[in-house]
């Protein structure tokens, strides 16, 4: 009778445990600001990144001097490196001096990479940076 106690009891624990809600994972690793070393930035929210889920792309960019470019052409292109995808671009606007924002929403979940593109006085800047949408 012991044993069937403790197995009972063991077993509730299991049941218990695989019910439990998982951690939610780490957000994507996105640069945090931009810098005279790379002056363009993309933050993107709500974090982590779901699939389907409208998300708010903010570019920061600033001149390679650290002072925020403004009048800027700002685009984010976003794509899987394992797969063809259709275009999927996000045309950001200007909210502040040096600072661009655009909504989106990725079509699937898996690696993706956004390639933000800044131009500005006849010069463009670009920046790869990889994604992981849930």
């Amino acid at each position: 009778m012991t044993n069937y106690r403790f197995l009972l009891r063991a077993a509730g624990v299991l049941v218990l445990a695989g019910c439990a809600k998982p951690p939610s994972p780490a957000p994507s690793t996105i640069p945090a600001a931009a810098t005279s070393s790379s002056p363009i930035s993309l933050t993107i929210s709500p974090t982590p990144i779901r699939q389907l889920d409208s998300s708010v792309f903010t570019v920061t960019a600033n001149d390679g001097q650290g002072k925020p470019l403004g009048g800027a052409a700002v685009t984010v292109n976003l794509t899987m490196p394992s797969m063809e995808m259709p275009k999927n671009e996000i045309v950001c606007q200007e909210t502040k001096p040096g600072e661009y924002t655009g909504k989106g929403r990725f079509t699937m979940s898996g690696d993706w990479r956004a390639h933000v593109t800044v131009k500005s006085a006849g010069r463009m800047r670009e920046q790869n940076v990889p994604l992981t949408v849930k």
